[in-house]
């Protein structure tokens, strides 16, 4: 997910599970990174990671178009 009232840098947010993982995009020099994770296990981490690097052209895209 993509929040319209969210806040640089570029990220997104993924639910499984009844937990979150926000995951940075790629965005300069910054590398798509995990920045925080709340209630969810570490394969589940690695599989948003992964969904969110396969797709990470989309969802820069829809980012700069929400957010300018």
């Amino acid at each position: 997910m993509i929040f319209f009232n969210d806040h640089p840098p570029p990220h997104v947010h993924v639910r499984k599970g009844g937990g979150v993982v926000l995951i940075q995009l790629e965005s300069g020099s910054r590398p798509q990174a995990v920045r925080e994770v709340h209630e969810m296990s570490q394969p589940n981490v690695l599989r948003a990671f992964q969904i969110v690097q396969a797709h990470r052209d989309l969802l820069e895209q829809k980012w700069r178009e929400i957010h300018g």
